[in-house]
């Protein structure tokens, strides 16, 4: 049989008076002191600027200028959300870097970009001399299954010489950098409330979250929309005793990538008015953009 939890008496002050405040826990001790504060923001655009085909011309020609979404402004009804730091704060950091052949034709570019056209001329040389040797020497093997390879025949031909000779072209590999990809964050809560009002914020503050997570639908046609608004974005931060943690990385503006709730995940306990007496959050953002060294540097991202 599930349980009913009837709430102990909570006293009421000025804190928990504020129903609007979407905190939790509503009462906060020194072991609460460090917390995590999510607020959302609209990004501006220049829809509003695009009131004929004139503008919408010029905007996409770069005439009128847009905001960046690192720069997202606070929206009027900006919603303001505050959790304990869950323990385990993890940043990820990295960049990707590719592998290229780039072949006889791009070591003697290489050469002509370090070196001058002297190295470079002096490749095709090499090559020139490895294959007046023939197949009586290593090289000379190299040069004609290079040339076998580069044939109008295909790669039969090619795959053919170089397995009679036993020998095959260093593909002259290179690890070039590639690109820098968007940081991503996940952020689990669980909620133990310990009377009906705060049993209450958590429900409100679930929903918050997956309002913001969705877009809204604009355009609406024959009964369903044709395009989405773009949802907003949260400034995340990092908080202790009210003051922002420096020694942790900032985060760019981020757009919520899912809520996934978890509700009673332990015991069917409620409390007498049937709410539940145990919740897990799970939240997923990514940032709105990769980062730059500078904002390493002098963002302190």
């Amino acid at each position: 049989m599930p349980e009913t939890i009837v709430p102990e008496t909570v006293e009421v002050t000025e804190s928990t008076e504020k129903a609007s405040e979407l905190k939790y826990p509503l009462y906060r001790t020194e072991y609460y002191a460090a917390e995590v504060q999510f607020c959302v923001y609209r990004a501006n655009s220049n829809l509003g600027l695009v009131n004929d085909v004139e503008n919408a011309i010029a905007l996409a020609q770069g005439e009128a200028t847009t905001t960046s979404p690192g720069q997202a402004p606070e929206r009027d009804d900006a919603t303001q959300i505050s959790l304990y730091l869950p323990a385990g704060l993890s940043f990820n950091d990295g960049v990707s870097y590719d592998n290229v052949n780039i072949g006889l034709t791009g070591t003697a570019t290489e050469k002509l970009t370090k070196d001058g056209v002297g190295s470079a001329l002096g490749v095709f040389t090499d090559l020139a001399s490895n294959l007046g040797e023939g197949t009586g020497s290593t090289v000379g093997k190299l040069a004609i299954a290079r040339v076998a390879s580069q044939s109008n025949f295909g790669e039969s031909i090619g795959g053919a010489v170089s397995g009679a000779l036993r020998v095959k072209e260093n593909p002259q590999t290179r690890v070039l950098f590639g690109s820098v990809p968007i940081r991503t964050f996940e952020f689990s809560f669980q909620f133990l409330p310990s009377s009906l009002l705060e049993a209450e914020t958590i429900i409100k503050i679930i929903k918050t979250f997956r309002t913001e997570l969705y877009p809204e639908g604009i355009a609406e046609i024959g009964g369903t929309y044709n395009g989405y608004n773009y949802p907003d974005v949260f400034k995340i931060k990092f908080l202790y005793d009210n003051k922002e943690i420096e020694d942790a990385p900032k985060l760019l503006d981020c757009y919520l990538q899912g809520v996934q709730t978890n509700y009673n995940p332990s015991q069917m306990a409620f409390f007498k008015d049937g709410k539940f007496s145990e919740i897990t959050m799970a939240l997923s953002f990514t940032e709105t953009r990769t980062l730059f060294r500078q904002d390493i540097v002098n963002g302190g991202y």
